[in-house]
């Protein structure tokens, strides 16, 4: 089934937004890392010719982008966001979250590629994994082979309880319904638990109410920690819908199927408007752009972070000061000198850097977006014994009168030596 292959692209990359009231410019790399397991050693393979920014009408200003996983459940988002660009035609939504739900609901009714049969066997083998992480976890602090069954199997009913006091204190997520879990704990807990328990019963210490206790445990975890155990895909959609003047972006991480449910969160959006003149938005691996934007790293802020709290602790030893609050006043000092200097590096590196970017034309911005991913990818090879981010960098910029333009775009053939495949597209738009 395509859910069950044993490799997995993983796009690993940078990618970067950027906007002002003209238009907004989407630009990525095409690095794309492809992992297997061979006879239990997980394997590498890199490759730079991944696609990660489309058109996704091919009649109105928006496009999309792609990061971390580059399948929903072995099926290329590629084709899928292809075949939507297709579905829609050319139809029109007053704003960009119209196109990103038509987006997320054709993905869930698209029988043909996840008819009912596979989205309930993506469940199952989801789950499956979950038991077989709960019951590893089990064995680190709680089996000794040289201890008597009975002692093992109390051992273990003893974790287990715990473990599903722990998932029952926690809330459920907004995008599961209490209701929607019981009735997919009815309707596949015996299934699962018939499945396991030929692997199981009499082949380890477990007993049919250990096997159903896990199961249940997998289900809670499915739902209340599928951010922890399924695979998300960053989805940047950008663009106009019709009653939008200025440009902008919304961010969603899309985690795949649990049945007829597709599961995505909100992670950003932003928008171009009367008062904000631009804005800049990297997404996936960024650390040398947001030091290009900011003046420093994420890892710099942690580090100087950490070692402020230290020096003024190892300063007020030396000076032999004492005071009952010492550590509350160490903290509150280190957090008042880190808000400061962060506060004037944001005032000498990203607002001067805002303020021209809102003045920057077309071309320009463009030209800014492709250097700054090429510094990141830069970064990479030099300092990074990966290959995740490198290759041809993909750069398209999105209008309002003019539409999506792309600036760069690699091509995995040479045009001309296919000049039927331009005549095709100008036929059909």
């Amino acid at each position: 089934m395509i859910f069950l292959y044993s490799r997995w692209g993983a796009l690993m990359t940078s990618e970067i937004v950027i906007m002002n009231r003209h238009a907004i410019v989407l630009a990525a790399d095409s690095a794309t890392t492809v992992t297997r397991t061979v006879k239990g050693k997980r394997e590498e393979r890199y490759f730079k010719g991944a696609n990660k920014i489309f058109q996704l009408s091919s009649h109105h200003p928006v496009g999309v982008m792609i990061y971390n996983s580059a399948d929903l459940h072995g099926v290329p988002w590629e084709i899928l966001i292809k075949d939507f660009r297709q579905h829609i035609g050319d139809k029109q939504f007053s704003h960009l979250e119209g196109y990103v739900d038509e987006f997320f609901e054709y993905i869930a009714s698209h029988a043909h590629i996840f008819p009912a049969d596979v989205k309930e066997q993506i469940l199952l083998s989801k789950l499956e994994d979950i038991f077989w992480e709960v019951f590893v976890g089990s064995l680190e602090n709680n089996y000794d082979k040289d201890d008597k069954i009975s002692t093992n199997r109390k051992n273990l009913t003893e974790y287990l309880s715990l473990k599903k006091n722990e998932l029952d204190s926690e809330p459920t997520p907004e995008c599961f319904g209490d209701e929607q879990i019981a009735e997919v704990i009815q309707k596949y807990q015996s299934t699962l638990v018939d499945k396991l328990e030929a692997d199981f019963v009499n082949k380890t210490f477990l007993t049919k109410k250990h096997v159903s206790t896990i199961c249940r445990i997998s289900f809670e975890i499915l739902f209340k920690r599928f951010k922890n155990v399924l695979s998300p895909t960053g989805i940047v959609f950008a663009g106009y819908g019709e009653n939008e003047f200025y440009p902008r972006y919304i961010a969603r991480e899309c985690f795949g199927f649990v049945l007829d449910k597709i599961v995505e969160t909100p992670i950003d959006s932003e928008t171009v408007s009367n008062d904000k003149i631009s804005h800049i938005k990297p997404f996936a691996t960024s650390s040398m752009i947001n030091t290009f934007m900011m003046g420093f790293s994420p890892d710099v802020y942690g580090n100087t972070s950490d070692l402020i709290r230290k020096t003024l602790k190892k300063f007020a030893e030396d000076m032999h000061l004492e005071a009952p609050n010492l550590d509350e006043l160490v903290e509150g000092a280190s957090k008042t000198h880190v808000r400061d200097w962060v506060e004037a590096a944001v005032e000498t590196h990203y607002v001067p850097l805002g303020n021209v970017i809102g003045a920057l034309p077309l071309d320009e911005m463009a030209e800014l977006a492709e250097t700054l991913v090429n510094l990141q990818s830069l970064k990479e090879k030099v300092t990074k014994p990966s290959e995740s981010v490198g290759g041809p960098i993909d750069v398209a910029v999105i209008s309002k009168a003019d539409g999506f333009i792309w600036i760069k775009r690699k091509h995995y053939f040479d045009g001309k030596l296919n000049g039927r495949f331009f005549s095709r597209q100008q036929k059909e738009f």
